[in-house]
C-alpha cells in the first residue's frame, strides 16, 4: 500500500500548476498617500473666510468652486518662477473639472510695476493688486499669517469661501498631487 501512495504522488500532474506571478505583479503598489498638513503650513481649524485685502480695482467675482490665491510681487523670484506652473495647474485642473479660480494678487507699490511685468508674462494678466502696500501687514493677521511672512503665499479657500490650507513659499512640480488632493476634499 505503501509503495502504491508513493507512485500515485509521483505520478504526473493531470493539470499544471498555476503559473508563479511575476515579481511585478507579485506585490500590489500601494497608493500614494497625499500628506495635506505636510503641505499647508496651516489648516485653519475652524475654517476662517477669506477676505482680501484693499484693491487697486475691482475684486475678482466668485467662481462656483475653490478660490485659489497667489500672493506675489515682480521683485519676488520665487513667485516670479513659479507663476507659469500655477497657471498651468489651472488649465489642467479645470481641463478635468475641478472648479478652481486661481488669483494672482501682487503686492507691489505700483500699478505701473505690474503692468510691465504682466506684459512680459501673460500667465500673470488678470490679476489683482493690493491698493496700499500698507496695508498688506494689517491683512495678513486676517487670514492667519504673521505680518513678516515671506513670499509667495498660497491661500485656497473652499466654494463657501473658507480657508482651508495656507501655504508659504513657493511650490514645485511634486506638490500638484496635495493641491489636487486638497481640491478633492
Amino acid at each position: 500500500m505503501l509503495l502504491l501512495t508513493w507512485l500515485l504522488a509521483c505520478a504526473e500532474p493531470t493539470s499544471a500548476p498555476a503559473p508563479m506571478p511575476s515579481r511585478v505583479d507579485a506585490v500590489k503598489a500601494a497608493p500614494k498617500v497625499v500628506d495635506l498638513d505636510a503641505f499647508c503650513d496651516s489648516r485653519p481649524d475652524p475654517a476662517i473666510p477669506l477676505v482680501l485685502p484693499p484693491l487697486d480695482g475691482p475684486e475678482p467675482a466668485d467662481g462656483p468652486g475653490w478660490r485659489w490665491v497667489n500672493v506675489w510681487a515682480t521683485w519676488c523670484g520665487p513667485c516670479v518662477a513659479e507663476m507659469p506652473m500655477l497657471a498651468k495647474w489651472r488649465d489642467q485642473l479645470v481641463e478635468q473639472g475641478v472648479a478652481v479660480e486661481l488669483v494672482f494678487l501682487s503686492v507691489d507699490d505700483t500699478r505701473q510695476k505690474v503692468e510691465r511685468f504682466e506684459a512680459q508674462h501673460p500667465e500673470a494678466r488678470g490679476g489683482v493688486r493690493i491698493s496700499d502696500v500698507k496695508e498688506l501687514e494689517p491683512w495678513l493677521p486676517k487670514v492667519g499669517l504673521d505680518p513678516g511672512v515671506v513670499l509667495p503665499v498660497n491661500l485656497f479657500a473652499d466654494p463657501a469661501g473658507n480657508l482651508r490650507c495656507i501655504r508659504t513659499g513657493a511650490v514645485s512640480d511634486h506638490d500638484l498631487a496635495a493641491v489636487k488632493a486638497l481640491l478633492a476634499g
